[in-house]
């Protein structure tokens, strides 16, 4: 087991330094930015960050602000999901100093005094973008890369003239993730599945079908993990290791579904392996409490840390087996012999 278990430490470690040069937004959820006054900071323009929101109806413009100095690339994209909103097709609007452009946009949009105006053209709509990392699939409707010809604030503005709909925004071009950041992806994927129209309870369907039948086959069986705490915490941090990645294969399989095949699938794939791969081994640790050495303590921990690293069991799960291998096995009491 030790040979097999360092090969795939190996395996691993390879893989989350190769996710470096892969492209993935940091998500963000802002509100409340729908005047110009109350336009939405995007602190680090340079950052690549994806921004889900979503239109009322009535004729609202939701706005963010980012200040860039002259020469400094302004990048954007606007996106929505791939599940039906009628007719809603929302456009993006750049604002700034030394754009050239004055395009008309509707009154209702607020303009910055006298300063370039610039309404990008829509992209028609032919084929669904697949992402990997959460994993999803919408349509691009527009987007830019522009220099900037002066120092200045700019704003991107989303707007929809008749209908209310939910849309996302891409921003920046730079893949920088802060260690919260990378952890809590599998929280804040969730929340874009339930942005593209999925309900929560759908989303979690497959951690729900694990943990039942899981539980349910070791108490039907009265299996020996079930007789310690030990045994208990790392049968559920196993079954919400294994519930997790088949959340993503569920979520691979509905995006792709929308989409063509993509290479970058084979991303999602192994993101969704290595919860499960994590989960069997953390299984097999757990389920022989009175075989557990020093040693496999230590790999559980280790799995632990690995599980935070690869999205594993919901943030619950590796903290569950970091916490049962520092748990001491207090195996049932042996009646005494009568006299």
């Amino acid at each position: 087991m030790r040979l097999r278990f360092t090969g795939l430490l190996l395996f691993t470690l390879l893989f989350l330094v190769s996710l470096s040069a892969v492209s993935a937004h940091s998500p963000l959820s802002p509100q409340q930015n729908e005047s110009l006054e109350t336009a939405y900071l995007i602190t680090d323009p340079m950052k690549s960050w994806a921004i889900y929101g979503e239109l009322h109806e009535g004729g609202k413009a939701q706005y963010y602000r980012l200040d860039l100095e002259q020469g400094k690339t302004l990048q954007a994209s606007l996106f929505i999901p791939t599940f039906k909103q009628g007719s809603f097709t929302p456009r993006l609007v750049v604002m700034g100093p030394g754009i050239a452009s004055r395009d008309k946009v509707p009154t209702f949009v607020e303009t910055p005094g006298e300063v370039g105006v610039r309404l990008l053209e829509l992209q028609p709509i032919n084929r669904a973008t697949y992402e990997p990392f959460t994993p999803s699939s919408f349509y691009e409707l527009a987007e830019i890369s522009l220099d900037a010809p002066a120092t200045g604030t700019y704003y991107l503005v989303v707007f929809e003239p008749y209908r209310g709909g939910r849309y996302g925004l891409a921003v920046g071009y730079e893949e920088r993730f802060g260690l919260e950041e990378w952890i809590l992806i599998p929280i804040f994927a969730i929340g874009i599945h339930e942005w593209e129209g999925q309900s929560i309870a759908f989303i979690l369907v497959p951690m729900e079908l694990t943990l039942i039948i899981g539980f349910g086959v070791i108490l039907w069986k009265r299996h020996a993990a079930a007789q310690t705490l030990f045994g208990l915490m790392g049968v559920l941090a196993s079954l919400l290791y294994l519930g997790s990645g088949f959340m993503m294969l569920v979520q691979m399989s509905l995006a792709l579904a929308a989409t063509s095949i993509d290479r970058s699938a084979f991303l999602t794939l192994v993101l969704a392996l290595l919860p499960i791969l994590f989960g069997l081994a953390i299984l097999r640790i757990s389920s022989s409490p009175e075989t557990v050495t020093k040693g496999r303590r230590a790999l559980l921990a280790i799995l632990g840390v690995l599980g935070l690293f690869t999205w594993s069991g919901l943030l619950v799960g590796p903290l569950l087996s970091l916490v049962a291998s520092l748990v001491p096995i207090r195996k049932p009491a042996t009646p005494s012999p009568k006299p």
